[in-house]
């Protein structure tokens, strides 16, 4: 393990980025041609799309509603090395977090001037990364104990040649998932929001508790869910401007009646083939009354195929 600034290392493992850069559109670095058994690399997801640190935040929300990407590595553009990250959260944490007050008083409230600028003004560069021969296991050992839901795979130019995330490792290592049911791997008793809720309150228990998704209760029955991801989506498609204005939107101007559900007696292995053939990242976890009882996320289903490595 070395960090990007360590002298000697050829090819650092595990890095974390100490600077900033300019960024590009895409890269299309030389993938390693001999990857050791069992490298980070043959699990990753590749190619993969990067952007610019000079694409506008509006545009980096219309490729990843497109491709459906929560996370995109951020280059220069120069020498397409990496320089950042930015997920759904740094986007809606300028919108409704951290970066509100400054919409407010730079932009007037205006979300169309805000979104124009780059991308690297909400991109996170305090980020790990991984060298494309690091074993798995190590790579899920740091994400495992970061807490983070995806690595950049950078050769030794520092190149981005490929991403490895949480849903790589849990549908290429299926194998590793223990005969465990899913009320025993949820979450019980989750963090809700009531129907009649704003977009803003939602954003605020989202940013706040540190979760992508929320369940959505009517007077105590189940509704569906809502997650940062449908929040993205209603923003590349909204004509609403102004700031205040999306906040107080109610929820249920967000579409979040597609949900998977599952039993707390279905099978772990059973519970992610149903997310995966669903491309969802969560299932609510009901009762015989369609009660919930608990919310089962990859992130659950992922920490424990982490610890058969350990």
């Amino acid at each position: 393990m070395t960090s990007i600034g360590r002298k000697g290392s050829k090819e650092s493992s595990i890095r974390k980025l100490r600077s900033k850069g300019p960024p590009r559109r895409r890269t299309a670095p030389s993938q390693p041609t001999s990857p050791r058994a069992g490298s980070v690399i043959l699990y990753a997801s590749k190619p993969v799309l990067t952007v610019a640190e000079t694409t506008p935040i509006r545009n980096v929300i219309g490729t990843m509603n497109e491709r459906g990407f929560r996370r995109i590595p951020v280059v220069n553009p120069g020498k397409g090395q990496l320089v950042g990250l930015v997920t759904a959260r740094d986007i809606l944490d300028f919108f409704g977090g951290s970066g509100r007050k400054l919409i407010e008083e730079r932009y007037g409230g205006n979300l169309l001037v805000a979104t124009n600028s780059p991308i690297s003004s909400v991109m996170r560069t305090d980020i790990v990364s991984t060298g494309f021969n690091e074993p798995i296991g190590e790579a899920i050992r740091i994400m495992s104990q970061k807490k983070i839901g995806g690595l950049p795979v950078i050769d030794s130019d520092k190149k981005v040649i490929g991403i490895i995330t949480e849903r790589d490792i849990l549908f290429k290592l299926s194998h590793r998932i223990p005969d465990m049911t899913v009320g025993e791997a949820m979450t019980p008793n989750p963090v809700t929001i009531s129907s009649d809720s704003t977009v803003g309150l939602a954003l605020d228990k989202m940013l706040r508790y540190h979760f992508r998704r929320l369940p959505v209760l009517q007077r105590g029955e189940l509704q569906g869910m809502v997650t940062m991801r449908g929040i993205i989506r209603y923003l590349g498609r909204t004509d609403n401007w102004l700031l205040q204005e999306l906040l107080s939107l109610p929820i249920t101007s967000l579409s979040f009646s597609d949900f998977g559900v599952s039993s707390p007696g279905m099978g772990l292995a059973d519970a992610v083939d149903l997310m995966r053939s669903r491309d969802i990242g969560a299932l609510l976890v009901t009762g015989p009354e369609s009660n919930l009882l608990g919310i089962f996320t990859e992130r659950d289903a992922f920490n424990i195929v982490a610890k058969t490595y350990r």
